[in-house]
């Protein structure tokens, strides 16, 4: 937490298996962190919320739902005076509010500007191969087609992410219109049981917030939806969080 000026949390996503020695962004990473920040920058100016690209950083402006981080870090810099530069704009825009970012690839020294790193999560890339799950599936899953799916995928996501008391909308149904972006439910007979959603930009397919309710958890449903999603999109690199 910076101890003075805006309260801000750190949360890194270094993709897992990729090797961290080198000064230059993996590929992989460069392509995960701009089809993350495309994908939240579509979703929260859906809702309402404007968002903002500098060469280094992508970040959002205050009043989106939570979920969403108030940035995202694009590339690793050059300098840390280059560093500083960019995330001005971020602290200019921030104010004295807290908000979390996301570095993907864990490259950037944040901590000289008073962030606090909180965790390291990882971030899984799959690039295409052939592949045979052998898994039996009793999950009949559904692609959001309209409003009313789209309130059944929200409703279940919020019981995924224990957060139903949350009355904020997280999806806009305008999106729906975007064509790379797919919701997905899972139903096992009439109970939604997992749902995600994809976001494909140029060089990778993100799959994001995918979620279980609590009491559908650990029968391997999660993973049912990953592998439909690889079938889904079989030609192209799979980014998972």
């Amino acid at each position: 937490v910076r101890q003075e000026g805006p309260s801000c949390r750190l949360q890194t996503t270094p993709t897992t298996g990729i090797g961290r020695k080198s000064r230059a962004l993996n590929p992989d990473n460069r392509s995960k962190a701009r089809n993350a920040a495309d994908w939240i920058d579509i979703s929260i100016r859906a809702l309402g919320c404007e968002g903002h690209f500098n060469r280094l950083v992508w970040w959002r402006s205050p009043g989106a739902p939570s979920i969403y981080p108030g940035a995202v870090v694009l590339g690793e810099p050059e300098s840390g005076e280059e560093l500083s530069t960019a995330m001005d704009q971020v602290l200019a825009t921030w104010g004295n509010r807290a908000f979390y970012l996301w570095d993907v690839g864990a490259k950037a020294d944040l901590g000289r500007l008073g962030f606090r790193h909180l965790w390291t999560r990882p971030w899984f890339v799959r690039h295409p191969t052939p592949w045979e799950s052998g898994s039996p599936c009793e999950i009949e899953f559904s692609r959001v087609q309209d409003g009313r799916g789209l309130l059944q995928y929200e409703n279940a996501s919020k019981a995924g992410f224990e957060s139903t008391n949350d009355r904020e909308p997280w999806h806009a149904e305008s999106t729906l219109e975007n064509e790379h972006i797919h919701y997905v439910v899972g139903y096992l007979g009439d109970d939604a049981v997992v749902s995600g959603v994809t976001y494909a930009s140029a060089d990778m397919v993100g799959i994001y917030g995918i979620s279980t309710p609590p009491a559908f958890r650990r029968r391997g449903y999660g993973r049912l939806l990953v592998e439909y999603f690889m079938d889904a999109h079989a030609g192209s690199p799979l980014g998972v969080w």
